[in-house]
């Protein structure tokens, strides 16, 4: 509608004053100069969880976070004490747990972060520690492989279907919780050995570890009455490094690297053997497994071997990549899978690669371009999404960065080598002119924060 020649002014007037209602934030007076801006950051992932489109991170800045893996946007965060270490995170009907050293477990909400439980009343241990999980029919393991020597005291953590329950392995004890209100102990079972490693099977809780007379055991401790039954494995060596060993469906998997020899050892008692001394490298090997999975992944170098444990054992891919490679057992997905990722630091690229052992090759990223000072891949995690039958993948970077990567690109990036700042220095603007002869006095960095 238009406005009566004589009242153009007022008309103006008012549109002018309605045109400026808009949304403004406010600052606090004694704010001004002094928080302009502020990044919330997490610092380098060093473990995983997903759901969804939720990954649930722990990292070496001590902080616990949930993430939108589709944009890499920050949902919640925690941070931790200090003195406090996480040593494992996994999810479970809408739950995250966390296992930090020197002695807490607690069960934060999956969608908002806040502390819906918290037991310090066992001592979990920082040399060693396992976190699985079976998702009602299924379960899910996770090795932790903190600095220390091993084997030592393990600390574990068990969910089971409903309302879940929790199990912690600490030495010769196991321990399991009810998930409901203040989580009541149901039944507490001392094994006649020292722990070693955890899993899991539908009813059954599984030990790998080294009885009193040094022989390699398992033990089998049924859920509903925390009976346990023990089997021994006397011709087989006990495992001395946590690369070496882990969990799997019905048992768990081991390698001898010195000789190369991989073992998948069964809850009956019962073991398998196969030699891989012509496919791989006894330098830097390592053993990555889950309990979930039949597919036990076995690395050394740029080279990785995908075993399968169910029936015989069989050799299911054999994957030899550039220097810098490094390898996980992707997450679901119609068959067992393989994620691969190098960054190319003389390209500034990024490849990540699925390889399905019954679907074929998915490639996630060939030559994507990142840009410069990303640093080699540290860190690899892919999850199957059951709505596009595809793979996402997140890599981290030796600088810390996040990369999410799907259909082919990189999908976004978090800098996070701003995590943990050690120093800055606040200079005026515009910043002095130099007369380039070197008789200018060089920029100090004196530490903290100054003027």
């Amino acid at each position: 509608a238009s406005c009566p020649a004589r009242m153009t002014s007022a008309c103006a007037l008012l549109l002018l004053t309605l045109g400026s209602f808009r949304p403004s934030l406010a600052l606090y007076e004694e704010h001004a100069g002094l928080f302009d801006w502020h990044v919330e950051n997490i610092g380098k992932v060093t473990r995983s969880a997903t759901v969804g489109s939720r990954v649930y991170v722990t990292t070496d800045e001590n902080i616990i976070a949930g993430l939108d893996s589709k944009k890499g946007r920050l949902v919640w965060r925690q941070i931790l004490e200090p003195e406090e270490v996480v040593l494992s995170i996994h999810y479970y009907n809408k739950n995250v747990f966390t296992l930090s050293y020197p002695n807490t477990l607690r069960v934060w909400s999956s969608r908002d972060g806040s502390l819906r439980w918290s037991d310090s009343s066992f001592n979990s241990n920082k040399s060693f520690s396992h976190l699985s999980f079976p998702f009602r029919r299924t379960q899910i393991s996770k090795l932790v492989r903190p600095d220390a020597k091993f084997p030592a005291p393990a600390s574990a953590v068990v969910v089971r279907g409903g309302e879940g329950s929790v199990a912690i392995l600490r030495g010769s004890e196991v321990k399991l919780y009810e998930l409901k209100g203040d989580m009541q102990v149901v039944w507490n079972t001392a094994l006649d050995g020292k722990g070693l490693v955890l899993s899991a099977t539908k009813g059954h809780i599984l030990v790998l570890g080294e009885k009193t007379d040094g022989t390699l055991a398992t033990w089998t401790i049924d859920i509903a009455s925390g009976k346990a039954s023990v089997a021994k494995h006397p011709e087989l060596p006990v495992p001395n490094s946590q690369d070496v060993v882990g969990p799997t469906k019905n048992g768990f998997a081991f390698l001898n690297p010195s000789t190369l020899t991989f073992y998948h050892i069964l809850a009956n008692g019962k073991s398998r053997e196969i030699n891989l001394k012509s496919h791989l490298s006894p330098i830097g090997v390592s053993i990555k497994s889950k309990a979930d999975s039949d597919l036990v992944l076995i690395s050394s170098g740029a080279k990785s071997i995908g075993v399968s444990v169910r029936g015989d054992l069989e050799i299911k891919v054999e994957l030899a990549g550039e220097n810098g490679a490094i390898y996980a057992v992707a997450n679901g997905g119609p068959s067992e899978a393989v994620v691969s990722a190098v960054i190319s630091t003389s390209e500034d690229s990024i490849t990540v690669e699925v390889y399905d052992i019954e679907g074929g090759r998915h490639t996630l990223a060939k030559s994507a371009k990142l840009g410069a000072g990303h640093g080699p891949a540290v860190y690899v995690m892919a999850q199957y999404l059951k709505k596009s039958g595809r793979y996402r993948a997140l890599v981290v970077s030796g600088v810390g960065s996040l990369i999410g990567v799907y259909e082919g690109r990189v999908s976004w990036i978090r800098e996070e080598a701003l995590a943990s700042v050690v120093g800055a220095q606040i200079l005026p603007l515009p910043l002095p002119t130099f007369s380039g002869n070197g008789e200018d006095a060089p920029l100090e960095f004196p530490g903290p924060i100054t003027r």
